[in-house]
């Protein structure tokens, strides 16, 4: 029987729409560094919510 993980991460979905060209441009670069598109959206998303986290104290 398989464990259940002691600190599941909750997740969320969200749908977007892309240009059919920007879409097939996203999946060439992320063949090409070898990850998911899922994976490179979360990391994009996390890295614009920190810069602009670290930009909202500067003037804050």
């Amino acid at each position: 029987m398989k464990k259940a993980n002691p600190n599941p991460k909750k997740e969320r979905m969200i749908h977007i729409r892309l240009p059919e060209d920007v879409h097939k441009r996203l999946r060439v670069h992320v063949a090409e560094i070898d990850m998911t598109m899922q994976s490179w959206v979360v990391r994009m998303v996390e890295r614009e919510l920190n810069q602009s986290k670290g930009h909202n104290k500067q003037n804050g």
